[in-house]
C-alpha cells in the first residue's frame, strides 16, 4: 500500500472514530473520496460524500515522534476538529488536547478519546478553526492524554489552502457531491 492510500485510508479510519463524538456522521467507504489533493510535504485532502447527503472536509499527515501517529483537521458544516491520531499506543481518558508552537501555547481543548484518536470537542469548532489558522510551518508539540507528540508542521500554508479549497467545493450548491459514490 503505498504512502497516499495509507494517508486515505487514515483519514477514512480516522472518521469512523471521530465522527459518532464530535461530527455526528457516519464516514463514507476509504475508497470514496470525491476529490482530493495532495501536497509534496505529505499532507492531503479529502472532500468525502457521507450518506446523510452532507459532505465532510479532512486534511491530514503522518509523523514519527515519539511513533507514528497523524494529525488530522476536519469541517463539516459548522463542526471543526482537530484529532491526534496513535495507532500505536489508543487513548483510553478524555481529557486536554494542548498545542505550543515556538515556545508559546497556541492552543488547549477538551477532548474525548476514542480508541487510536483524541480529538477536540465539538463545542471547540471555532476556536479550533482559528487554531488552523495560527499554525505556522515550524514545529508543533502536541500534549495528549499525558503523552507528548512532535510534528514538523512543513507545508501547513498550501495545506490550509487546500482544506479552504475543499470547503469552498463543499459549499457549491452547483457541484453536488456525487450519490453514486455513496
Amino acid at each position: 500500500m503505498n504512502r497516499r492510500s495509507r494517508l486515505s485510508l487514515l483519514t477514512a479510519v480516522t472518521f469512523a472514530l471521530v465522527s459518532p463524538l464530535t461530527l455526528a456522521v457516519t464516514p463514507a467507504a476509504p475508497d470514496q473520496a470525491a476529490q482530493s489533493w495532495s501536497s509534496p510535504d505529505g499532507w492531503l485532502t479529502e472532500l468525502r460524500p457521507l450518506p446523510n447527503g452532507t459532505a465532510s472536509c479532512a486534511t491530514a499527515k503522518n509523523f514519527r515522534d515519539p511513533h507514528a501517529f497523524a494529525i488530522f483537521m476536519a469541517r463539516s458544516g459548522a463542526v471543526t476538529v482537530f484529532a491526534l491520531v496513535d495507532q500505536q499506543q489508543p487513548f483510553t481518558n478524555a481529557g486536554t488536547l494542548k498545542l505550543v508552537q515556538n515556545g508559546r501555547e497556541i492552543g488547549s481543548f477538551g477532548a474525548q478519546a476514542q480508541g487510536p484518536s483524541f480529538a477536540t470537542l465539538r463545542g471547540h469548532s471555532d476556536r479550533v478553526k482559528a487554531l488552523i489558522g495560527k499554525f505556522d510551518a515550524g514545529v508543533v508539540t502536541i500534549h495528549a492524554d499525558g503523552r507528548q507528540y512532535t510534528a514538523d508542521l512543513a507545508g501547513i500554508g498550501p495545506a490550509r489552502s487546500q482544506l479552504d479549497a475543499c470547503v469552498a467545493q463543499m459549499a457549491k450548491p452547483a457541484t453536488p457531491v456525487p450519490a453514486a459514490r455513496l
